[in-house]
């Protein structure tokens, strides 16, 4: 049986939803990811999973551990949620930060200097893959690669 969380007070929901901010994915080196096609791409690129909220009656189509699985409210979706519409899925996954010695593995790598607007960043990485590239670095004043915005546009 699916544990459910109804209330937006709940602590779990409480301190997930601090995800939104910067300074909280940075201590806690988790990120949000929205939707059922970006959890897909979590379970196949072999992120780890932290936990999934998943809207009432709504039935997961990706193959994933079921122990991380949480049934929960419309208002606790859109508390935990950064976008307009509410989705019917949201991952909690471990940051994947790449040690700087393993990117000698990747033949074609783009460096970001300094592009702050998270759509940008998004639509770049998108660009990035379709063109083959399989490394990108962010310089220091570059956006948050976990930026929910990020995350977003780059799916």
């Amino acid at each position: 049986m699916l544990k459910t969380i109804s209330s937006t007070t709940n602590s779990t929901i409480i301190e997930y939803s601090k995800l939104s901010e910067t300074k909280f994915r940075k201590k806690s080196g988790l990120f949000l990811v929205e939707g059922e096609k970006a959890l897909e791409d979590i379970v196949s690129a072999k992120i780890e999973i932290k936990q999934i909220f998943v809207g009432e009656n709504i039935k997961l189509s990706v193959k994933c551990p079921q122990e991380k699985i949480i049934t929960a409210t419309e208002p606790v979706m859109k508390k935990l949620s950064t976008s307009y519409s509410v989705p019917k899925v949201i991952t909690v996954a471990v940051q994947k930060n790449e040690n700087i010695a393993d990117f000698t593995k990747f033949s074609k790598i783009i460096l970001l200097d300094g592009i702050s607007d998270p759509g940008n960043v998004g639509t770049i990485i998108r660009t990035a893959v379709a063109f083959g590239y399989d490394g990108i670095l962010l310089s220091g004043s570059s956006a948050d690669m976990y930026n929910p915005k990020i995350i977003r546009s780059a799916a």
